[in-house]
């Protein structure tokens, strides 16, 4: 798999930190950072894409973070965040619940719930792994995981696996096949919810949850590839290694087709895009395409039929009223 990376020795010192800072509020679970380093904030991101999940390790200066109620309400992307201190400590609030842990330990956050953390350090630099995973992707109640967010597990047992498991991506990056990788979303998917699984008393997985687990999966990963022409059924099958009769069986309870769905979710995320205040440079045509809709006028066809208005009027109209709910705020 390849190993995505970000450091910023390019920029000039005193851009670092404002650099790093926009890069967080445009991520998806959009975040303000703060830290007293500011004059000289080097910074280095490694990160693997599995297609369903995000896996990522961090070395910075000792930093803090905080994800608004605002920041929830602009664009919620309904994910659960796993943040791991692999050198320091961390002091955390989630939804006004505080906690502690230390290296090797982590918490689990919702992106539907404001939230702070403060990392910790005796040094100048503190290492810590992120992982991003679709809330609908993990086979446990909502409702019970819910109430581990928050929650602090001290990486021991079936989390210190977890975690373990999680560096291992990294180290292991250069010799997986894309074919691995996407059977390496599901198992950390998999692990993630035993721990979570152990720690609730859970005996096992609800019963029906294989079959509703495959679909949430193959949910996520159209998800992944909307920009990508050659999407289709069969491709989604090769990908998750079923039959093309066993993919329609997984869809055939959802009142959709998986065509259908795939065109839906393509004008869903056009209409995300189209009223995020960071994309508004982007002309409608290069949004549309971005999610797989590379024919200009069947996309505003289809998106008038479908939403009761044009593209350009419904970006119009969300920029209007983003416009005046700060102003309300500010009143």
């Amino acid at each position: 798999m390849a190993v995505l990376r970000y450091d910023n020795h390019d920029v000039a010192p005193e851009h670092r930190f404002a650099q790093w800072q926009e890069k967080n509020a445009q991520a998806p679970m959009a975040c303000r950072v703060a830290s007293e380093s500011t004059d000289d904030f080097f910074t280095v991101r490694r990160a693997v894409d599995l297609g369903t999940v995000m896996v990522s390790v961090i070395t910075s200066p000792v930093c803090g973070t905080a994800r608004t109620s605002r920041q929830v309400k602009r664009s919620d992307p309904g994910i659960y965040r796993l943040n791991v201190v692999v050198d320091g400590a961390c002091r955390f609030v989630h939804d006004e619940v505080e906690g502690s842990h230390r290296a090797g330990g982590f918490f689990l956050e919702n992106s539907s719930v404001p939230c702070r953390d403060r990392l910790l350090t005796a040094s100048d630099a503190v290492t810590y792994m992120g992982m991003q995973v679709p809330r609908a992707l993990l086979p446990l109640p909502e409702k019970k995981v819910d109430a581990l967010t928050g929650v602090a597990f001290d990486g021991t047992g079936m989390g210190g696996l977890l975690v373990r498991h999680m560096l291992s991506l990294f180290s292991a990056a250069e010799d997986t096949t894309p074919a691995d990788d996407t059977l390496l979303g599901p198992v950390t998917v998999d692990l993630l919810a035993a721990v979570l699984a152990s720690r609730l008393g859970e005996d096992g997985l609800a019963a029906g949850a294989g079959h509703r687990t495959l679909r949430l999966r193959i949910e996520a990963f159209i998800d992944a590839h909307l920009a990508d022409r050659d999407l289709s059924p069969q491709m989604i099958a090769d990908a998750h290694r079923i039959s093309l009769r066993h993919l329609h069986k997984v869809f055939s309870g959802t009142g959709l087709t998986v065509a259908a769905h795939i065109r839906w979710r393509r004008l869903e995320r056009a209409r995300r895009d189209l009223a995020d205040p960071a994309l508004a440079a982007l002309p409608v045509h290069q949004i549309a395409a971005r999610c797989g809709l590379t024919d200009p006028s069947h996309f505003r066809r289809v998106f008038r039929r479908e939403f009761g208005t044009t593209p350009a009027d419904y970006r119009v109209r969300q920029s209007i009223d983003d416009c005046n709910h700060v102003r309300a705020d500010l009143a």
